[in-house]
């Protein structure tokens, strides 16, 4: 009963919504946020059950008292092993199969034109985000101009290349109520 009670109060938080997503701010960020909460709900509602059916398999065989004798499954634990082995090779084909349309149009699909783009680049504790001139589009990256001592993490050749004058900052700054936001790591 224990084990039912924890598995409930678990996931409670979660079916009452208090950790609400963020808002979206990019282009695929409605399709991401539907994907992440059919996989909470997925994983959920398999995690509840497998709970469910230890805390059943915990009432059923173990001893009632202390002169009764532990009872054993019949056949062992092989039939439990396959069946666990089968529902989590299921889950996870379902997952990749309800993922692949979200993943696709993510990566796949071409931002559309007036979208903004913003490049991210990440370091050890820092994320830097690089964004385009009035051009809206990114200068070029040389890749052996890339020097995290001299703050050069995207490779720009400033005095050179006058296309590699794009604004960089360690802050992610997204024009209020815009939706075309298209970010390149």
């Amino acid at each position: 009963m224990t084990v039912i009670v924890i598995a409930i109060l678990v996931a409670l938080p979660i079916i009452l919504h208090f950790l609400p997503m963020p808002p979206d701010i990019s282009i695929t960020g409605n399709a991401m946020g539907r994907q992440m909460s059919e996989t909470m709900f997925e994983a959920g509602v398999l995690f509840l059950a497998a709970q469910f059916l230890l805390g059943f398999f915990i009432w059923k065989f173990a001893g009632h008292g202390s002169s009764s004798a532990i009872r054993r499954l019949t056949g062992g634990a092989s039939a439990m092993i396959i069946f666990a082995v089968v529902v989590v090779g299921v889950e996870i084909l379902a997952f990749g199969r309800v993922g692949e349309k979200t993943w696709a149009a993510m990566y796949f699909t071409p931002a559309p034109v007036d979208s903004l783009l913003i490049q991210a680049e990440a370091e050890q504790f820092a994320y830097y985000f690089r964004y385009p001139r009035a051009d809206r589009k990114l200068g070029p990256m040389h890749l052996d101009k890339i020097d995290d001592a001299s703050e050069n993490y995207f490779g720009l050749d400033r005095k050179a290349d006058p296309d590699s004058r794009d604004d960089i900052s360690p802050v992610l700054v997204v024009p209020v109520n815009s939706m075309g936001i298209d970010f390149e790591f």
